[in-house]
């Protein structure tokens, strides 16, 4: 059921995009919150209800860092906080676990490497200098 969720969340990823995947061993719920690191001194946004050890799958903004914070509630405060820089169509998930240090308590890991967006420039400036060298080539040749 999960990887059927996760499939479907992640199947059409857009420009900038990323997917996260939520797995919780905690006991009781929490809820998940973001802000990007352009936006100093904003709320943050809600994301999602996290239910006790049930996992879920969102996609996240790749072009800024991004402060994942998820919190018991809205008085018991921060259950963990974590500053992460997503990569473009990569997959990544976020394993929520109690009874470990506050830093300890998120882990992100990356399950699909991301795809590196500068092999087409790259491609295309190589084609170009190679036509460019012919066209010098011949010019001396002919």
């Amino acid at each position: 059921m999960q990887n059927e969720q996760e499939d479907q969340t992640c199947k059409h990823l857009k420009l900038d995009e990323a997917c996260l995947t939520i797995q919780s061993t905690a006991s009781r719920a929490l809820q998940l919150w973001t802000q990007s690191s352009e936006c100093e001194g904003c709320p943050g946004l809600f994301q999602k209800e996290i239910s006790p050890r049930n996992n879920f799958t969102l996609k996240v903004n790749t072009s800024t860092e991004t402060n994942l914070t998820v919190i018991e509630d809205t008085s018991a405060g921060v259950f963990c906080s974590q500053m992460y820089n997503f990569e473009e169509y990569g997959n990544y998930l976020m394993v929520v676990e109690e009874n470990k240090q506050e830093s300890e308590r998120c882990l992100i890991m990356t399950t699909k490497e991301p795809v590196n967006t500068c092999i087409p420039i790259i491609a295309a400036v190589v084609v170009y200098l190679g036509l460019a060298l012919i066209w010098i080539v011949g010019k001396c040749l002919y």
